[in-house]
């Protein structure tokens, strides 16, 4: 719809004060901070008599996700910030992908939609990256940097530390942070490594060494994975966004 039919608000918590990122600020046309009470948070809103209130997160901050069970405009709904229902009556709407979806739970009128909230999948991905702006992780030795930043190339696996493990090795990369993997997931990297026998799983490090090292321990706990299977699991160093 036209934008000008639309005045857009951008609420912004932010606890350590430093507002919201500046790409969003130009977007929209006014600008509220909210603080930390949530009387006060709430009243804010409330006074702002919306039509519709789009929370970017329910599930990773406090006081998003309490607000949210307020009726606060006519039409309340959510992104996918975290990929699940918020199973709140409140919010209307869940804003996701086509491709984000599994079109057999989401599309199968015989089943029992995963959502409280009316599904709207937007076209493709549903999220839009910008290109890479060459800064290079400080965690790569002055020597990778200066590679990385000098190659006109494309440089080889072994420039990040992967090396083919076979002839015809398949790198499957989890770039998820850590923390986040079920034990659960363990089962589903063990049934690759085995059924695959050419295979390689790569994991980025996690942003505390402490993630890291619990689940590379729980791992090696597994009776499933031998030495010879965990060989063929990679940590490699985190690069910069």
């Amino acid at each position: 719809m036209p934008r000008e039919l639309f005045i857009t608000i951008l609420f912004s918590i932010s606890a350590s004060g430093g507002g919201p990122a500046p790409y969003l600020v130009s977007a929209a046309d006014e600008v509220v901070l909210l603080d930390l009470n949530y009387n006060s948070a709430r009243f804010s809103l409330m006074a702002a008599e919306l039509d519709v209130l789009i929370f970017a997160d329910m599930n990773s901050e406090p006081m998003n996700h309490f607000l949210g069970y307020n009726r606060i405009a006519k039409i309340q709904a959510l992104f996918w910030g975290n990929p699940i229902t918020s199973g709140n009556e409140n919010i209307d709407f869940f804003i996701s992908a086509d491709r984000m979806e599994n079109p057999f739970l989401t599309k199968n009128s015989n089943r029992h939609s995963p959502y409280s909230e009316q599904l709207v999948l937007l076209d493709g991905q549903g999220i839009w990256y910008s290109e890479p702006n060459g800064l290079i992780s400080s965690s790569y030795s002055v020597e990778m940097q200066n590679k990385i930043m000098q190659s006109s190339t494309k440089l080889t696996l072994a420039d990040f530390g992967i090396l083919n493990h076979l002839p015809g090795t398949t790198l499957y990369l989890c770039a998820q942070s850590l923390f986040k993997l079920h034990p659960l997931f363990d089962d589903v990297v063990f049934d690759i490594l085995r059924k695959h026998e050419k295979s390689v799983i790569v994991f980025t490090k996690g942003r505390r060494p402490a993630w890291t090292e619990k689940l590379i321990d729980r791992m090696k706990k597994n009776p499933k994975f031998t030495e010879q299977l965990f060989s063929r699991i990679i940590f490699i160093d985190r690069v910069n966004r």
